[in-house]
């Protein structure tokens, strides 16, 4: 392992940055689909807890990851890297709201609040389902999550859909 990285954070930091860099790509690829973006997102979480569930020792260490960079930010090697895993997962989580052609966030929702709510629930329940995974039913938490989501969203009105264009 020495040959390739000089200590076990450098090994960490790149087992999380090629991680993060291929979730980041999915969320990409599927922001670029077609469809609501209600439907994305429950998508997106629906694998992003897939993964998670696939791959507990990387879950393990994704939240070791936000425990060292909280501890010490000013000297923790982790502490950029999940600050930028942070910010692209709100930017990419807005423009998909942002792009959606049909759809709004109700009346009131601040879409900065709920991009940080969305991302912020994700990593709740991967913590609980890493902490306590017997009493994690993945099908029931990924429906009660999509109607969450589905419930914050509004029909467009014909101006607002067609001022997008």
């Amino acid at each position: 392992v020495y040959e390739y990285f000089k200590n076990k954070e450098s090994l960490f930091k790149h087992c999380f940055n090629a991680f993060s860099d291929l979730v980041l790509k999915d969320f990409e690829q599927l922001i670029e689909t077609e469809g609501k973006a209600s439907a994305k997102l429950t998508q997106f979480s629906t694998e992003i807890i897939n993964r998670g569930m696939e791959n507990i020792d990387f879950l393990m260490l994704y939240f070791e990851f936000i425990i060292a960079s909280t501890i010490n930010k000013d000297r923790s090697v982790f502490h950029e890297n999940i600050n930028k895993l942070f910010r692209q997962m709100r930017d990419l989580t807005k423009k998909m709201l942002l792009m959606d052609q049909n759809y709004k966030l109700k009346e009131g929702m601040d879409i900065d609040s709920f991009v940080v709510f969305f991302i912020g629930s994700l990593d709740s329940v991967m913590l609980q389902y890493y902490l306590d995974n017997e009493i994690f039913n993945k099908d029931k938490f990924i429906l009660t999550f999509k109607n969450i989501i589905e419930n914050c969203f509004e029909r467009k009105n014909q101006w607002e859909r067609t001022k997008l264009l």
